[in-house]
């Protein structure tokens, strides 16, 4: 069938690859606006997104610092907006610097533009949300190259192709692995690691 030889294609152009993608333990993970209250018990999960908008690096510290005590000790990554206006981009680089300043240091970029100012910044963890899409392991394989850590795969994405990339390596030493469905639930390899969203 085309699918299979797709399929066979794919592996043997990553046949010369080092680093293959491996299962890890799933972790739970919640994403929501920073502006939205928090569940009253985050005992059940690993990490806290929380998407900081177009706040101003101040607003934004003093929201987070309202949402401390019923955070707790769970880790916290701030998401950066799918679109900021190139006229409001240096006010989001100011948010972002603040912020860094603040000792927030686990960031989630929207798309390349964010994720090129988290380089920028010096920001080494860093994942990708769903909308930097990655379908295939060349994707994968870049998007580890400007040093996403994780990386939330997309909701059109499905199982098999989840299961495929999975099973595959890239030629590439710190690779992004493939979580499968399941409300971000995480595998990891180096480090590395793919969510699948269900929004």
């Amino acid at each position: 069938t085309i699918r299979a030889d797709k399929i066979a294609a794919a592996t043997r152009a990553c046949e010369s690859s080092t680093a293959p993608f491996a299962k890890a333990p799933r972790i739970s993970t919640l994403k929501q606006r920073l502006d939205q209250p928090l569940p009253g018990n985050l005992s059940g999960y690993d990490e806290v997104v929380l998407a900081i908008g177009h706040l101003a690096g101040r607003d934004a510290e003093a929201a987070l610092a309202a949402l401390a005590p019923a955070l707790g000790s769970t880790p916290v990554r701030l998401a950066l907006p799918v679109f900021t206006h190139e006229r409001d981009f240096n006010t989001l680089r100011n948010a972002v610097k603040h912020l860094l300043r603040a000792g927030f240091t686990r960031w989630e970029a929207a798309d390349l533009a964010t994720l090129r100012l988290l380089r920028q910044l010096q920001v080494t963890d860093v994942t990708a949300d769903w909308t930097l899409y990655a379908f295939n392991s060349s994707a994968l394989a870049q998007l580890a190259e400007l040093g996403v850590t994780r990386i939330v795969a997309s909701p059109e994405n499905n199982a098999d192709n989840l299961d495929f990339l999975s099973s595959v390596s890239v030629s590439q030493s710190n690779n992004p692995t493939i979580e499968q469905p399941n409300n971000r639930s995480i595998e990891q390899s180096n480090n590395r690691s793919i969510e699948q969203s269900n929004n």
